[in-house]
């Protein structure tokens, strides 16, 4: 499921409008209305009115949804996939609200939540953005595509052979999508697993050098030795007191 992300905004309720309108409702009944006078008391009472009404009324709070923004590497082959992905990632998400089918509509959406994660990895180091190419020329334009036509099929209110099968094979294609997202969004971390790989062994190698792999394995298990050895004392010595109080 795709978490969305909401800010609260303050919006005007329009009391300064309703109440500049009855002033002049009341104005109406208590000023001849006939004189340049009393349009001019009246407009200043109005402008003071809406002034105090709009600065003090009680805003209305509404919670608006964060949309992502753009991303941007300074790359232009890479900003170009991270545009193209945005408007592919804005066609799913508008076929995942449509899909009334639970399950379809959870695979979209986890297909959505693994490229948004790709495109960030792609925004953090550009140079991921080879290994997407195919996503951007076939994958995504086929599943939004193929989404499209279930949409169509889910509107029929029927499940002939036809679209039976159809919808059944589109269900099997976002199974294996899904798969393949999550390939490339692991692929996209061979390069640190390989670093950490190389830091470990480094370590590993310059510890067992001097001789502290095993210095350290023997002062560890030497302590936990000492330490059960007194637990074991203790135990007995409490056992001792208890027979001897019997």
């Amino acid at each position: 499921m795709i978490e969305k992300r909401y800010r609260k905004v303050e919006r005007k309720t329009g009391l300064a409008y309703l109440a500049v309108s009855l002033l002049w409702l009341i104005a109406a009944f208590v000023f001849p209305m006939y004189r340049i006078i009393d349009f001019i008391i009246i407009a200043i009472l109005s402008l003071i009115t809406f002034v105090v009404v709009d600065r003090f009324a009680p805003k209305r709070i509404e919670e608006v949804e964060i949309t992502d923004e753009p991303m941007i590497t300074g790359i232009p082959t890479a900003d170009e996939m991270l545009r193209v992905g945005s408007l592919f990632m804005d066609e799913l998400k508008e076929s995942a609200e449509q899909i009334k089918e639970r399950s379809i509509k959870d695979k979209v959406e986890t297909i959505i939540d693994l490229f948004t994660k790709i495109l960030a990895q792609i925004k953090n180091d550009p140079r991921d953005a080879t290994t997407i190419k195919q996503f951007m020329n076939f994958y995504l334009p086929t599943i939004s595509k193929l989404l499209k036509y279930y949409l169509t099929f889910e509107k029929q209110g029927i499940k002939g052979e036809n679209i039976a099968t159809s919808m059944s094979k589109i269900e099997e294609l976002l199974d294996n999508a899904i798969l393949a997202f999550k390939k490339a969004l692991d692929g996209m971390f061979a390069d640190e697993a390989m670093d950490i790989t190389t830091d470990i062994v480094s370590m590993e190698t310059m510890l067992a050098s001097r001789g502290l792999n095993k210095e350290l394995f023997k002062f560890y298990q030497r302590r936990n030795y000492d330490k059960h050895k007194r637990k074991r004392n203790t135990r007995i010595d409490f056992r001792s007191t208890n027979a001897r109080s019997w």
